[in-house]
């Protein structure tokens, strides 16, 4: 379990520590606060050496590589869009010494474009472009990792060549803006149902759904696809459910598939009505101590703090709540612990930013 993290140069954050993590942990914040950052460097780091990356995380914000360079997608990453300045995050493990370490570095490249003509001036217009990124990994045991992403002009691809290590912890990203494909989550299902396993997500969408009685994976023109049975004469395609219902289905099917990992989810209250928050809460704590899954999660809803702090009000060391504030003078976080949670709750203290 990672129990603190710091992020330098980092999308919009300059500097940022966030200490004391526990198992299951909370980002409160403003909008633009740096909530989703503070996942997509947790998910670098865990896969520090899978060069690939970078350009996933910038994917699940919409970002497409281009087809000549992918500076686009690249340099947001880079603090104030500056990639000369490079990227460092590290965290350090509850069973380990010393902190993992990412550093990630643009390599440029200059552009020059034909000069002026007939304007009375002559001049290039030179512009420097990230022509590929390369990423340091430090694992705690001071073993050094070098790894590269370059765009492959020929191909439209990106060339990149992971390299293994034997201190992975398996990230899964479960993003606001784009939910898991239904290929994945036919994916994740299809292995539970192989280790008989099935029946815990079953039991969770019952939360939800009190008529569900089982989910089948389908083989269909073009894929597999997941469908539920709720009692009615033919099974119910997930894809038709509400949104709520297939948020749920994916969270669920991460943490039970996720075992001895990190789920980071961002926006968790995406689509959920509040009158399954804390029946949602209750069932995230037991799985992940079950499986043995660290989760930090984000979100805007006072409701779900609330319902989060009645939740684990009978085991509050396992759950903590921060803010995360971006101001002129720099980023912090500010820890909720778990003895202050309820007079917090009962206050309606103002705890997003």
């Amino acid at each position: 379990m990672y129990e603190s993290i710091q992020i330098d140069h980092f999308r919009g954050i300059e500097h940022l520590q966030v200490t004391d993590l526990t198992s299951i942990n909370l980002l409160l914040g403003k909008n633009n606060a740096g909530k989703t950052s503070v996942l997509e460097a947790l998910f670098l780091l865990c896969g520090g050496t899978n060069p690939s990356l970078p350009s996933t995380v910038a994917g699940l914000r919409g970002q497409r590589t281009s087809n000549v360079l992918p500076d686009n997608v690249w340099r947001p990453l880079f603090y104030q869009m500056d990639p000369s300045i490079p990227i460092d995050i590290r965290a350090r493990r509850t069973s380990e010494d010393a902190d993992r370490i990412l550093r990630i570095e643009a390599l440029l490249n200059s552009q020059s474009s034909n000069p002026e003509t007939g304007t009375g001036t002559a001049s290039f217009d030179d512009e420097l472009t990230i022509e590929s990124l390369r990423l340091h990994y430090t694992d705690a045991h001071d073993r050094e990792f070098t790894t590269k992403a370059k765009y492959d002009t020929e191909r439209r691809a990106l060339d990149v060549v992971p390299t293994d290590r034997d201190d992975f912890v398996r990230p899964a990203f479960l993003s606001a803006r784009s939910y898991p494909t239904m290929e994945r989550d036919a994916r994740q299902f299809s292995h539970l149902v192989r280790i008989k396993q099935q029946h815990e997500v079953e039991e969770a969408l019952r939360i939800i759904e009190p008529r569900v009685q089982r989910v089948e994976v389908l083989s269909e023109f073009g894929g597999s696809a997941i469908y539920v049975d709720v009692g009615l004469p033919s099974l119910i395609p997930l894809a038709a459910c509400g949104e709520g219902f297939v948020r749920f289905f994916s969270i669920i099917v991460e943490i039970t598939s996720c075992r001895q990992g990190l789920l980071l989810i961002d926006e968790i209250d995406n689509g959920l009505h509040y009158s399954v928050m804390e029946k949602l809460w209750t069932l995230l704590g037991k799985l992940s101590d079950k499986h043995e899954v660290q989760i930090v999660a984000t979100t805007h809803n006072e409701e779900l703090v609330t319902s989060a702090v009645n939740a684990f009000s009978d085991s509050p060391a396992s759950f903590a709540v921060y803010r995360i504030d971006g101001t002129e003078s720099g980023h912090k976080a500010v820890r909720y612990d778990a003895d202050l949670l309820p007079a917090v709750r009962d206050a309606h203290f103002e705890i997003r930013g």
